[in-house]
């Protein structure tokens, strides 16, 4: 039988990327980054950009915006596997990783990407993007909200640093944990060009931790650090992260940010 054009489209959307191969290597992204200035902390709250997900052979999937509101994970169904590589036509990536999207000014770029090539759109997609991406990244941000509300809270470990701050103007809650803030903050003008250490909590201390992050999270939905102190003179901004189980973080290591 010979294909029409549209018939042709149709086949390659359904056809041939298999997104769970049973590996365990990064199969999918769905990341949406850079884009305006960025705070110097960016790359410790957000080391996958403002918003990631990504799937693995194993169906098994990470997903969240800034790594200090907290992760999420889960396992797609076989059903869900197959609905993603039709809806965001997993096929055709290879044939769109040569398109270019006008930047946006401040704007965030998403992209798409797969084993085997990517899309990208910034503000919507360009009148010249490739037939099927926009509708692709559509379906790519519902997948988003329907698996962030499936997904299972990270309540591993947790990740911090610390900047020194002089700061009357604000409620700063007392540091439950015994970990010596003095000894490992930076002050706050020096994150600009020096790196703060990061430490790991577990247990008890990573459940406390989770605690304070809620707490500031109730005052502002978009805190990205919470405000303790260890006695009047000694205030801190305290970042807090979930630490993405080891397997899992080498896979998207190798797998890279998009674009490739």
């Amino acid at each position: 039988m010979v294909l029409d054009d549209a018939d042709a489209s149709d086949a390659s959307d359904t056809q041939g990327y298999v997104l769970c191969d049973g590996s365990e290597d990064v199969r999918l992204a769905v990341v949406s980054a850079g884009g305006g200035p960025l705070e110097p902390t960016f790359t410790f709250t957000n080391p996958y950009g403002h918003s990631f997900l990504y799937v693995t052979g194993k169906c098994e999937y990470l997903i969240g915006e800034s790594l200090a509101w907290g992760a999420y994970t889960g396992t797609l169904s076989a059903d869900q596997a197959t609905r993603i590589e039709t809806d965001l036509h997993l096929n055709s990536l290879p044939s769109w990783s040569s398109h270019r999207d006008e930047a946006c000014p401040d704007a965030s770029v998403l992209y798409l990407r797969s084993a085997t090539g990517y899309g990208e759109c910034s503000c919507g997609c360009d009148e010249d993007a490739p037939s099927g991406l926009a509708q692709a990244l559509e379906a790519a941000g519902a997948l988003r909200a329907e698996l962030t509300a499936a997904g299972t809270a990270l309540d591993g470990p947790v990740e911090l640093i610390a900047l020194s701050v002089e700061d009357t103007a604000h409620t700063f809650e007392s540091w439950p944990i015994g970990l010596d803030l003095e000894a490992i903050a930076v002050p706050e003008a020096e994150v600009y060009t020096s790196v703060p250490t990061v430490h790991t909590l577990s247990g008890a201390d990573a459940a406390s931790a989770r605690t304070l992050r809620a707490n500031a999270r109730d005052a502002d939905p978009y805190a990205q650090f919470v405000r303790v102190q260890t006695d009047t003179s000694h205030r801190y901004l305290v970042y807090l992260r979930d630490q993405i189980p080891s397997a899992l973080a080498s896979a998207i290591a190798a797998f890279g940010l998009p674009p490739p």
